[in-house]
């Protein structure tokens, strides 16, 4: 009875931890340096023929007022709700104008396929910003990225410029799952407790 007890409690954790693999960041972009300058975001999601499927969402976008969208293709949605991007046939991009002079904020959440695919490789999402032609990238390293992801099988490779903050956002079921591990070590004393 003891073993399957424990071969229960291992299989929950294994399931919880499956549902714990979304991947969700926090994205701060410092534009303070480029303060009252109109320019644009541009966000893309492309990948290698045969990837497996990633859509990436963008949501809880702030510190920037939104100008015209400038161009866009396979996207979904708006910059200033949700704008969601997937690397479905030829990829996908979303392009607005934006004035630069405060700290750009968002969320960015991956989803799809490629979290549990073995060839989870060839993916990769970028944001950049740009001058008003849209010609210029501002801020971003020496390809003028301020952010690109590249995805591996269950993870992202992510390189990002010195102006901007990127951090993991945990997922409710990480929260969940640190819940049962503290409710099983509670019930592993309770037990000893009584057996003394």
């Amino acid at each position: 009875m003891k073993n399957l007890s424990k071969l229960i409690a291992t299989a929950a954790l294994l399931l919880a931890s499956q549902w714990a693999a979304a991947q969700t960041y926090r994205v701060d972009v410092d534009t303070r340096s480029i303060a009252n300058q109109y320019g644009g975001v541009f966000f893309a999601l492309g990948s290698l023929a045969g990837s497996p499927s990633i859509q990436a969402t963008i949501s809880h976008f702030q510190g920037a007022s939104l100008g015209d969208i400038y161009a866009f293709d396979g996207s979904s949605g708006v910059l200033g709700s949700n704008l969601g991007l997937s690397n479905i046939g030829a990829g996908s991009y979303f392009a607005q104008q934006v004035q630069f002079g405060q700290r750009l904020q968002f969320t960015v959440d991956f989803s799809g396929d490629w979290q549990t695919s073995p060839g989870a490789d060839g993916s990769t999402f970028k944001f950049q910003l740009f001058d008003q032609t849209f010609e210029t990238a501002l801020l971003g390293n020496a390809d003028g990225d301020i952010l690109n992801f590249s995805s591996v099988p269950g993870a992202f490779l992510q390189t990002n410029s010195s102006s901007a903050l990127v951090a993991a956002v945990p997922e409710p079921e990480t929260y969940a799952l640190m819940g049962v591990g503290l409710l099983g070590m509670l019930a592993m004393r309770r037990r000893k407790v009584l057996a003394n």
